[in-house]
């Protein structure tokens, strides 16, 4: 299955850390492969060994990224520094991150090979709402909106929302400080949450705005029960094969 253009289907999930963005992935991930639907993770969460080989990967990507196009990345890591993230640890991570998703992005929008689905639980979107998460900058919109308009959109946004109270459990439940809310102090606070929040909706606003470009489609899902995830993943299912064109080698919907 590809979209009208030709080019595969780009699906990310975007929410606050503990909303279920990877659990969900997965799980419709699953429930196309069982439909002949052909799927990729690029920036999949890598485990054990295969964690320093994706670190490599995504630093060989950054790397490929700024020399193909490297006004767009001097641009890129000019409006991230003018959002003023607290510490110079903050942005190397913020623009790094920023950067080697535009590269997967990009790289999609290149080779054009449809008939199949890209999933991102990690996305152009969530990479915004990262950089928004504890900037310093309170004018953060047009800065977010010049680095959207970079990078070819999704077209499908699943937008997750979640109690806090059950974002912080499953945070809790981690190894590892894996989110963006940990970095640093380790355990994320109802303040922490509360900033998220706010980044969250910055972002949400970015998808609204089409900005020279037509807007991703958005299905909401609320992912606070641990019960609704069968009917979430038919849900976003549905909504992938939706927004393709159905090719000889596609199973019927």
């Amino acid at each position: 299955m590809r979209t009208t253009t030709g080019g595969p289907v780009i699906v990310e999930f975007i929410g606050l850390p503990g909303a279920g963005k990877t659990t969900l992935a997965r799980g419709v991930m699953t429930a196309l492969a069982e439909r002949g639907v052909a799927c990729a993770a690029p920036m999949g969460e890598a485990r054990g060994a295969a964690v320093s080989q994706s670190r490599l990967a995504g630093i060989a990507a950054v790397i490929g990224h700024v020399l193909r196009r490297p006004r767009i990345a001097f641009r890129s890591a000019s409006l991230i520094a003018g959002t003023r993230q607290p510490n110079a640890l903050d942005l190397v991570k913020v623009t790094h991150n920023w950067l080697r998703v535009s590269a997967h992005f990009e790289s999609i929008a290149a080779g054009r090979q449809g008939d199949r689905v890209e999933v991102f639980d990690q996305g152009i979107y969530q990479a915004l709402w990262s950089i928004a998460y504890r900037a310093g900058n309170e004018a953060l919109s047009p800065s977010l909106l010049s680095l959207a308009a970079c990078v070819p959109p999704p077209d499908l946004v699943v937008d997750l929302e979640v109690a806090v109270s059950a974002a912080r459990h499953r945070l809790g439940q981690r190894s590892g400080l894996t989110s963006r809310l940990q970095w640093g102090s380790g355990a994320a606070t109802s303040e922490d949450f509360q900033q998220a929040a706010h980044a969250l909706e910055l972002v949400r606003a970015l998808v609204r705005t089409a900005a020279k470009r037509p807007a991703p489609r958005v299905v909401k899902l609320d992912t606070t029960g641990d019960a609704s995830l069968y009917t979430n993943v038919r849900a976003v299912v549905t909504a992938v094969l939706s927004a393709a064109v159905p090719t000889s080698k596609s199973p019927p919907a």
